[in-house]
């Protein structure tokens, strides 16, 4: 039982960490902070995007941060006057919102929809297959539809199995 436990814990740990990851997210400047570091000499590059709407920035000490750019004519010469080495992102066929939006969702959404037809047959499974004497139906049905995924993968490990040596299966 306690290794069904742990195991069922590392598997959650595992999932999740698979379907949620932490993205570390760069640092936003805004303009007005950008151009203080310019003037501050704390810029190495600057790096537009082809629209020229945002910048990747690198700093002298190496940190990498995002800048939304507005129109400013005079940015190119000020960055110049700088000394910053400047360059411009090429342009790529996938840049539409569409397909950044899929390629971004396309994997977690195929983890997550696993995951609920995973609970979804272990709550079927449990509601149809559980015997109708005693609270295990119910209490099971309960778990699975409180702690959802996590309920289902006890289920299956622990309860599931039992039930089916209790049939002789």
């Amino acid at each position: 039982m306690k290794k069904n436990l742990i195991l069922i814990a590392l598997l959650s740990f595992l999932l999740t960490a698979i379907a949620c990851p932490q993205v570390s997210a760069r640092e936003i400047w805004s303009y007005d902070q950008f151009m203080q570091a310019v003037e501050q000499n704390q810029v190495e590059k600057v790096t537009f995007t082809n629209d020229r709407t945002q910048a990747l920035v690198i700093t002298k000490t190496g940190e990498t941060v995002n800048v939304n750019l507005p129109n400013d004519p005079t940015l190119i010469q000020k960055l110049d006057q700088a000394n910053i080495d400047i360059s411009v992102a090429p342009a790529r066929d996938s840049d539409s919102v569409l397909s950044r939006m899929l390629s971004t969702l396309f994997i977690p959404g195929v983890i997550v929809l696993l995951m609920q037809g995973f609970w979804l047959w272990m709550l079927i499974d449990c509601a149809t297959q559980e015997a109708l004497e005693g609270n295990t139906k119910i209490v099971w049905v309960i778990i699975i539809l409180l702690i959802n995924f996590v309920g289902a993968l006890i289920y299956f490990w622990v309860r599931r199995p039992q039930r089916l040596r209790e049939l002789g299966h």
